[in-house]
């Protein structure tokens, strides 16, 4: 029997400690078993047991743990101590699912295998003892060697029961790089139409992770289930097959997923993504810079502009975007910007400012066009950051031509 003991950490065996120590069952499940089985990092652990919620809560109150009731009435409560949390949920039973995604019913059982039976994929459904015993009923141990994702039990009713469980299919196998069997794959092909039933929330809560990993190939056997996700063109998603996993990050990914629509399309896709407005706005700073800039090779001028507009760091992730994007060569790109870094500029740094200009007699508006001008005569390589220069460069911006910028 597979012993994970030693891969525990000492916060979660006192959790468990307590709750056996009370006389209940407790078990570590899911994904913390199988990363420890396959020696990977363990970012936090589930824990299940036969104790109700009120047990629980009880419990752990009692042993000075601070107590949130996260989903009480699905059996999972949240326990809290020196800022390191886990949720423990009872055993249940889930009844039938009529809408493809949520439970009509939760029923708290008393038997781990019950509660081992409803889960998704065999790697996910294994369960550890106090004692670092593996409990693996269903083969989860061997589909890790074989490198398999493969549902508990009929994957027809897996995807029946909670659509999403196709994506987190792709997910797994993409993460892990496993594969998935015949009988997986082909209930995902079967069953794609099932995905329109879950939430596009959901959905992108999925792709945002799927799009870490590399899975052009699955996006190319599974593009009927994207493009249903989505509800886009096969031909748009075939269309991206050869360049996605070029792409070194999910942002990447999903502007280059979302560059063949128009931009309308676009504004109205970015504008109803559930994603942070931090990412929405990168994500239109790849879209709208690999419109404008679509030549083979980046010249000195238009590296050091962009770098000058989005800063050294993300001015730079939009330059890889557009190396990729593009198919330049991305090493002679990046030799580039590294022996430019020291030239690149902004309006905050150049060597005269707004309360200089005023002194000159600018106005407000011909401040920030001034500026505007003299930073790009700098990125240029036509005037030096020095204060004497931008002062003499003055006397040759054109104010009547200013006021039309």
């Amino acid at each position: 029997m597979a012993n994970i003991y030693n891969h525990f950490s000492n916060s979660v065996k006192y959790v468990l400690e307590i709750l056996t120590n009370a006389g209940f069952e407790a078990y570590v499940v899911g994904g913390a078993v199988r990363d420890a089985l396959m020696k990977r990092k363990i970012n936090d652990y589930d824990i299940t047991t036969n104790a109700l919620p009120e047990d629980v809560r009880d419990l752990f109150l009692e042993n000075d743990y601070k107590v949130i009731d996260v989903g009480i009435k699905h059996g999972t409560v949240m326990v809290v101590k020196n800022n390191v949390s886990f949720e423990i949920t009872t055993y249940r039973i889930e009844t039938t699912y009529s809408d493809n995604r949520h439970p009509d019913e939760v029923v708290f059982s008393k038997k781990l295998e019950e509660d081992l039976i409803r889960r998704d994929f065999t790697i996910n459904a294994m369960a550890a003892s106090i004692n670092g015993d593996v409990i693996d009923i269903f083969g989860g141990i061997d589909d890790i060697n074989n490198k398999v994702i493969r549902t508990v039990g009929d994957p027809n009713k897996r995807f029946n029961e909670d659509a999403l469980r196709m994506l987190r299919a792709i997910r797994f196998s993409s993460k892990l790089n496993f594969n998935i069997s015949d009988e997986t794959s082909n209930a995902i092909k079967t069953n794609c139409e099932l995905i329109k039933n879950v939430s596009i929330e959901r959905i992108n809560k999925e792709m945002k992770m799927i799009l870490s990993y590399k899975f052009g190939k699955h996006l190319k056997e599974y593009k009927d289930l994207f493009s249903i996700a989505y509800n886009c063109d096969k031909k748009y998603l075939e269309s991206i097959l050869t360049k996605i996993d070029n792409f070194p990050e999910h942002l990447m990914k999903i502007a280059y997923m979302l560059s063949f629509v128009n931009e309308n399309e676009f504004k109205n896709i970015i504008n109803n993504i559930k994603i942070s407005k931090d990412s929405k706005n990168k994500i239109i700073a790849f879209y709208n810079n690999s419109k404008e800039y679509t030549f083979e090779t980046l010249n000195e001028y238009e590296l050091k502009q962009i770098m000058s507009k989005y800063g050294l760091d993300f001015g730079f992730d939009i330059i890889k975007y557009i190396c990729y994007y593009n198919n330049v060569d991305l090493l002679m790109i990046n030799e580039k910007v590294e022996s430019l870094r020291e030239e690149v500029f902004t309006i905050e740094t150049l060597d005269i400012n707004g309360n200089d200009l005023m002194e000159l007699g600018y106005y407000k508006e011909q401040i920030s066009k001034a500026l505007k001008i003299l930073l790009d005569l700098v990125l240029k390589g036509k005037v030096k950051n020095e204060k004497n220069a931008l002062m003499r460069a003055l006397y040759d911006i054109d104010i009547d031509y200013m006021d039309f910028m």
